[in-house]
């Protein structure tokens, strides 16, 4: 159980440790924000103590499921097994794809510059969960600095409306050398469309002409959503 005030194990229905997070106390404040489970499993500990002669290995244990409830209103956000799946959008030509195509090799390409240049998805309905959207975008390593932006919108199927998402700047010549690819992160809440798409803008921020490669196989610039 985890509430404002504390965070409590049980297993079987016995409570097994409980920790105190009220008024984000001794450094608690991690968790009064966002969250995400990651299942990190080993062998002893406080709780069933140390291996012993009379352990047997090797062991397996199996997890069949993990559920996240909402306590009467309390906490964040509750698990939607309605919400869209985390989905893989590749860039190809001006639109936003979920298939690969046959295109490899550095091609097609694009400069860079403070002149933007747009990907529109299909129309969507549903909502991605909260959680952080990763865009990868192929670059070469220009001589000096050049700041590539990349903002994320949701508009209307005719492309009104825009909403921005999330945006994010990188040097792209810091992130690595030749042909590369640079990380964008966006944390960002629940996402709902209602027969609206997604739109990527890429543009420069300042600095030298990057030239990006967008094909959906061996340099694929793509967004992944939660």
């Amino acid at each position: 159980e985890w509430n404002k005030e504390s965070i409590k194990w049980f297993i079987d229905g016995e409570q097994y440790w409980e920790s105190n997070i009220k008024d984000s106390i001794n450094g608690t404040d991690e968790f009064h924000k966002p969250f995400f489970i990651l299942l990190n499993l080993a062998v002893g500990g406080n709780w069933p103590g140390s291996p012993d002669a009379s352990t047997q290995f090797p062991a397996q244990m199996c997890v069949d499921y993990v559920r996240v409830y909402q306590q009467d209103g309390d906490g964040g956000s509750t698990s939607d097994d309605d919400n869209l799946s985390s989905t893989t959008w590749y860039l190809s030509d001006q639109n936003m794809q979920t298939t690969k195509s046959t295109v490899t090799g550095w091609q097609p390409t694009k400069k860079i510059s403070t002149t933007p240049n747009y990907w529109t998805s299909d129309a969507i309905n549903g909502t991605y969960s909260g959680g952080n959207w990763n865009f990868t975008l192929w670059t070469n390593s220009p001589s000096k600095a050049s700041n590539v932006t990349v903002d994320i919108y949701k508009v209307d199927a005719d492309g009104s409306n825009q909403t921005l998402l999330g945006s994010q700047t990188v040097n792209v010549t810091a992130t690595g050398t030749g042909n590369h690819a640079s990380n964008f992160t966006y944390s960002l809440d629940p996402v709902t469309l209602d027969n609206q798409k997604l739109m990527i803008k890429v543009y420069k921020a300042s600095g030298e002409d990057a030239t990006m490669c967008y094909n959906t196989n061996d340099f694929a610039t793509k967004l992944v959503t939660p």
